[in-house]
């Protein structure tokens, strides 16, 4: 079977985050009680910086698309295109602005990790941003590549996995299952916040 795109080996070697950056990131995952220290007891000791960093920037995004004040949330969304665009330029050796993305960009260059995948994640976060409702669950399913499938396919990355075909599309589905499980847990709250994640194909089929 075909290997995955999941390398990269374009990227120069230039270290961008200092040991300031790293602290701002380790502070930023501190807030999360459940899920960062959970994830983090599956991680082998020398890759706890690098998983922070990832971490961090995809506790970063998230709290970026949770502003629901329309000229705040115009502001993070021109932050995030900002990110994608440093992002690509951190491939040439030009530092990001951002603690978050310059640890990031570290660990996208030290693993050699496909660039898609972090923009694949930008994209979901602005679409979060701009979507509320899906027509059908391809549409769904669209975002959730972008979503947890790019956040695995990231920590496959760190793990340095080289995916054939078959194992590739088992970890992207395995992503998808645990999305659809968060969906179900946070039903009640993303109705208040006017976020509805199931398909409305789906839906109708019930009223």
């Amino acid at each position: 079977m075909a290997k995955s795109a999941l390398f990269n080996t374009g990227y120069k070697f230039d270290t961008f985050a200092t040991k300031k950056d790293i602290d701002v990131c380790k502070k930023l995952c501190a807030c999360s009680k459940l899920s960062y220290p959970v994830l983090k007891r599956w991680i082998p000791k020398n890759k706890h910086d690098c998983f922070t960093s990832v971490y961090a920037f995809i506790r970063h995004l998230n709290n970026l698309k949770q502003e629901t004040r329309k000229k705040q949330m115009e502001k993070n969304l021109d932050s995030i295109r900002n990110y994608r665009s440093e992002i690509i330029k951190s491939i040439d050796g030009i530092p990001p602005k951002s603690p978050y993305v310059r640890a990031f960009s570290d660990v996208l260059k030290k693993y050699r990790i496909s660039l898609d995948e972090p923009l694949y994640y930008l994209k979901s976060t602005e679409q979060d941003m701009l979507q509320n409702r899906y027509p059908h669950y391809d549409s769904l399913q669209q975002y959730m590549r972008g979503s947890s499938g790019a956040f695995v396919m990231i920590l496959a990355g760190i793990f340095q996995l080289e995916l054939n075909t078959f194992q590739h599309q088992s970890l992207i589905a395995f992503s998808e299952a645990m999305q659809l499980t968060l969906f179900l847990r946070n039903l009640k709250k993303d109705a208040l916040n006017n976020k509805i994640y199931f398909p409305k194909d789906d839906l109708s089929m019930f009223y």
